[in-house]
């Protein structure tokens, strides 16, 4: 947060004493590699492959951080994505504009270039969307088959089973 706000890496000393009671060890070279390393694995999660996942469901929302550059409101674009087994994960996570849809043009076109086939279903904010809601209104017998299956076939693949061992 204090490199968006546009502090040094001398003025990062201080801060982390705050959060975290010591500022041994965090010298400003310290904080600097801290940062490279972490621009280093956004850069490797942002570009890799996304050919060898299937996504039935994907999420798609804007988070807002508070933090103006310019007139418009800076958020983070996030995609999250259900497979087959019910597992969740991060697709995609950028930065842009909530409403603007040139942001989400890019970050779905951007999922498309590293190999992301569409999933069966997509939800977005809010039911404002005519042509999204017909879509799940229309193809509400498939989207509620899942309920055909007895409730003890209910259970969420990723959930925790009894207690831990």
């Amino acid at each position: 947060m204090l490199y968006l706000h546009g502090l040094s890496s001398g003025d990062f000393v201080p801060a982390p004493g705050q959060f975290l009671g010591s500022t041994k060890g965090l010298s400003a070279a310290t904080i600097t590699k801290m940062a490279q390393t972490w621009q280093a694995e956004q850069q490797a999660f942002a570009q890799r492959d996304l050919s060898g996942v299937d996504y039935v469901c994907v999420w798609a929302d804007g988070i807002h951080v508070n933090v103006r550059l310019d007139n418009e409101k800076l958020c983070l674009l996030v995609l999250i994505g259900a497979r087959a087994d019910g597992c969740k994960e991060l697709v995609a996570l950028t930065d842009g504009y909530r409403e603007a849809t040139g942001s989400w043009a890019d970050l779905l076109r951007d999922c498309r270039r590293r190999g992301m086939r569409a999933p069966v279903l997509a939800i977005g904010d809010g039911a404002k969307y005519p042509k999204a809601v017909a879509k799940i209104t229309d193809d509400l017998e498939p989207l509620l088959a899942f309920y055909d299956f007895p409730a003890e076939q209910w259970i969420h693949p990723c959930a925790p089973r009894g207690p831990a061992a």
